[in-house]
Parts: C-alpha cells; sequence; structure tokens
C-alpha cells in the first residue's frame, strides 16, 4: 500500500468517525424535542440522521452577517437543485443546526477553525441505491388562471 494509498485511507476513517459522532450528537438533539416523530427517530440505534450519504456538507454562515440563514438557505437549496439535476440523490439535513449550538458541535467548529460562524444545517449528497417511484400528481392541486 503506497503512502498516499494508506492517508487516503486515514483520511476515510476520520471522515467517518466525524460523521458518526455527529450523527449521535445529532440524534441527541431530536431525542429531547417536543416532536414525538423526531424523539423516536433520535431513539432508534439503527437510524442514521445522515442517511449513511457518503458526503455532508455544512452549512453555515459568520455569525456577525444579518442574512445568514437566508444566504444558507439559499446555497443549500442550490446544491439540492444542482445535485437533482446531475442525478444525485440530496437532502437537507435541518437537526444539524441545534446539534452545532450544543458544546459537541461548538467543539467542531472551533476544531474546523470556524468559531466565528454558525451551523446552519447540513446537505447530504450521494447516488441512490434504487428506483424511486413516479410520484402521482393529485387531480385539482394545481390551480390555472
Amino acid at each position: 500500500m503506497s503512502k498516499e494509498d494508506l492517508n487516503m485511507e486515514v483520511n476515510e476513517l476520520a471522515v467517518k468517525e466525524i460523521l458518526d459522532e455527529l450523527n449521535v450528537a445529532t440524534k441527541n438533539v431530536a431525542k429531547n424535542l417536543e416532536n414525538e416523530m423526531l424523539r423516536k427517530m433520535g431513539s432508534n440505534e439503527k437510524y442514521n440522521c445522515f442517511y449513511h450519504a457518503p458526503t455532508v456538507i455544512l452549512v453555515s454562515g459568520k455569525d456577525e452577517e444579518r442574512s445568514k440563514v437566508m444566504d444558507c438557505s439559499a446555497a443549500t437549496q442550490n446544491m439540492l437543485i444542482a445535485a437533482e439535476s446531475l442525478n444525485i440523490g440530496s437532502c437537507w439535513i435541518n437537526r444539524c443546526k441545534e446539534m452545532f449550538e450544543l458544546e459537541k458541535g461548538q467543539e467542531y467548529l472551533r476544531k474546523w477553525h470556524l468559531e466565528d460562524y454558525v451551523g446552519i444545517g447540513c446537505c447530504i449528497l450521494g447516488y441512490v441505491e434504487k428506483t424511486l417511484p413516479e410520484k402521482k400528481i393529485l387531480e385539482n392541486r394545481i390551480i390555472q388562471g
């Protein structure tokens, strides 16, 4: 095994470890929410809030910026649309915002030199393993004038 291959393997393990820790921290947030469905998801051992996606993008904005939530929301939406155009599965993970407000989340922001940033959410990307059924458009749902 070459040095480059070893470095890549070590990096992949480190990324997996970080994602596992972020998953646990995000699930811990969900366990304490008022929403019963989210509490159940957070308590489910098998549930992975990132759906085992190979790519997780932390969407964050400068804490001092007034429009950080709007800017980050627009950026996330653009990533979702771009992913769809490339036939890449994507999902907006909103629970990350609350997780990055916790001490564990703050620890990661400091570790990544993002102390001046606020985690707004996450965007996950990956190739879809199975074809999703085509959604039927219900009658009388589109109003044309």
